[in-house]
């Protein structure tokens, strides 16, 4: 099974944080050789669900970045995320280890009161 390295598992960002920022970059290795110790990552859980396309995972390189700049005083917005994270080797069959890392959305004064 693949083996994540060292990671931040929460992060808090302003709502002034743009899209394209890199939060963290995962890494995982396989003691497997060849295809078999290959690894890809990709997010497998995201809460809230509606929130999918809110981050991005590089799953070659392991880079999660926020796709979409986020508003903290929009009705209904989200605050906190949950995400989890897989690494997957590419054997047959495959094996995967996940990892959770959370993500919480702060307020910045960006409104007349």
């Amino acid at each position: 099974n693949p083996v994540f390295g060292p990671y931040q598992s929460s992060f808090s960002f302003p709502e002034t944080t743009v899209a394209g920022h890199l939060f963290e970059t995962v890494s995982a290795t396989d003691k497997d050789l060849g295809v078999n110790g290959s690894v890809l990552f990709r997010i497998s859980n995201v809460w809230p669900s509606q929130s999918s396309s809110v981050f991005s995972l590089n799953d070659t390189t392991g880079q999660l970045v926020l796709s979409q700049t986020q508003d903290y005083d929009l009705p209904g917005a989200a605050h906190r995320f949950n995400l989890t994270i897989s690494a997957e080797d590419e054997g047959t069959p495959q094996a995967n280890t996940l990892i959770d890392i959370t993500l919480t959305l702060t307020d910045v004064n960006d409104n007349l009161p």
